[in-house]
């Protein structure tokens, strides 16, 4: 977009049938104002990810191995999209994808399949038919959330030599290492293993800028398990606790921009965001306070200056807007949402 206070958001949602969920808006980083451009004409659109070349891959998530992966363009200007192509997953549940670093490949994380799939990027963007489908066994000590595999989140180190694939199911972080070259993403090197603590629920990921330290949001044990980062090695450092009232509903995790604060999104009771303060030296955290949000708030994400968090609750209807104090990392409610019937992920584009 030419004014660079004008940002895209796109917004994902569970839809109707025959209805758009997939949601496109020009944001205002200077005022937080949200204008409404059109529709993606992708249904439950749950997750989505966007390529270093700006093309957009969107899970269509449902119970049947007949879920989706959709392949967009969007031009920035106008909004107006351009759907490459669909290819099956052939595996259920997928609620998370991801782009390999080199560009070459998407990866969707199928929560009832207890799989992976691979699927091939064309260099225009498009989507080959799936390459491989890895199944992972396993259960773990909650039973009616841990009966078998539930891959929740596929992210690849900072180094690009790993993929790492959060199994909620397992209490396991599944670790690949990365094929360089050729036709398949995954290489020879035997899979690797880092164990959760039992009853955690891994769900989702993420490193900070310096690439050295990650951060687990746990579902099932709603906390945050801090992990050091060292040449493939991955380790538990600290475990800390993001809410305390045993919903076992926790959902996303980011860092700010300046990587000051980290938040977690908590979901079927005290729905809200907890804030940490990140060590500067240490990487550790240590808990701020916890902010209200409506109901099921599943996803978040912050504007790159991190003076807004925009926060997707399915069941409140609406994607939320608080304010940031980026020296302290409380947040705000400013009182504006967008209403948006079950919205599921929230991200910008460019």
């Amino acid at each position: 977009m030419s004014d660079d206070r004008s940002l895209m958001l796109l917004v994902g949602s569970y839809s109707e049938p025959g209805d758009s969920s997939l949601r496109a808006y020009r944001f205002d980083v200077a005022t937080g104002n949200a204008e409404y451009i059109g529709a993606v004409p992708v249904a439950n659109a749950s997750y989505f990810t966007q390529s270093d070349s700006g093309i957009l891959y969107v899970v269509t998530e449902s119970d049947s191995v007949q879920s989706a992966l959709t392949a967009v363009r969007i031009d920035t200007e106008s909004g107006v999209p351009e759907v490459l192509n669909t290819v099956t997953v052939g595996s259920a549940a997928p609620c998370y994808v991801a782009v390999s670093p080199d560009g070459r490949f998407a990866v969707t994380a199928n929560y009832d399949g207890g799989t992976i799939a691979i699927f091939p990027i064309s260099a225009g963007g498009s989507l080959g038919q799936r390459s491989e489908l890895i199944h992972f066994d396993g259960f773990g000590p909650m039973s009616d959330r841990q009966d078998h595999s539930h891959p929740h989140c596929v992210a690849f180190t900072p180094d690009s030599l790993y993929m790492l694939v959060d199994d909620l199911g397992t209490d396991r972080i599944h670790q690949f290492g990365l094929n360089p070259a050729g036709d398949s993403l995954v290489g020879s090197m035997p899979e690797q293993a880092v164990d959760i603590l039992p009853g955690s629920g891994p769900r989702h990921i993420v490193f900070n800028e310096k690439g050295d330290m990650t951060y687990l949001i746990n579902e099932l044990s709603d906390s945050v398990t801090v992990l050091s980062y060292d040449n493939g090695t991955l380790v538990p450092v600290q475990y800390i606790a993001a809410d305390t009232v045993g919903a076992r509903g926790a959902a996303d995790i980011h860092l700010s921009p300046d990587g000051r604060h980290l938040y977690a999104s908590l979901r079927l009771k005290h729905d809200g965001i907890a804030t940490f303060g990140v060590d500067p030296q240490t990487g550790l955290l240590s808990y701020v306070g916890h902010t209200d949000t409506l109901g099921h708030p599943r996803n978040f994400t912050l504007t790159p200056d991190g003076r807004f968090m925009l926060v997707a609750s399915r069941d409140g209807n609406a994607v939320q807007l608080f304010s940031v104090d980026v020296r302290s990392g409380t947040l705000t409610d400013t009182g504006r949402s967008i209403p948006i019937p079950k919205p599921v992920c929230v991200k910008f584009v460019s």
